[in-house]
């Protein structure tokens, strides 16, 4: 079978970049004229706090959507470290693909309920859906782990 696995480094890497996307196209629209700044993106998203003409509604949005961005790529590198041991040791691919799916699945929703969840409730979906992904990553250093050599104790 072949390995299409770090093919979904540059997938998760666009789940993660996409809020922003999403973010800054939300603003253009909503701003009455006003672009994103991207001279200083960062301090955009301060500014949209006392920003009076932009709906609270959507400064929310905004804002969720960049944490949901953050969120992303801070997961970013966890993946990819679970993705290069599971690789390195052998875990066979059908495995490696089928947790990277389930992965990358779990990104999209995450990005999707965290932008859009109004509700307490539901937003225990968002956690789920977190978990769900960070799982993965977990099965693929606890499977990479489980095909390492024993190491034995030097004898004195």
């Amino acid at each position: 079978m072949m390995n299409f696995s770090f093919f979904a480094v540059p997938i998760a890497w666009g789940l993660a970049i996409l809020p922003h996307f999403y973010a800054m196209n939300l603003y253009n629209r909503s701003a009455n004229g006003k672009k994103w700044d991207n001279t200083n993106p960062r301090g955009q998203v301060a500014r949209l706090q006392n920003d009076s003409e932009i709906p609270e509604e959507v400064k929310l949005k905004i804002i969720k959507a960049e944490a949901a961005q953050q969120n992303g790529f801070e997961n970013l590198a966890f993946f990819c470290a679970g993705l290069i041991a599971a690789n390195v040791t052998g875990v066979p691919t059908a495995t490696i693909h089928a947790l990277l799916i389930v992965y990358l699945i779990s990104r999209a929703a995450y990005n999707l309920l965290y932008i859009n969840t109004t509700n307490f409730y539901i937003s225990y979906a968002r956690t789920l859906t977190f978990l769900v992904g960070v799982s993965m990553v977990w099965a693929m250093f606890i499977l990479a782990g489980q095909r390492l050599p024993y190491f034995t104790k030097p004898s004195i």
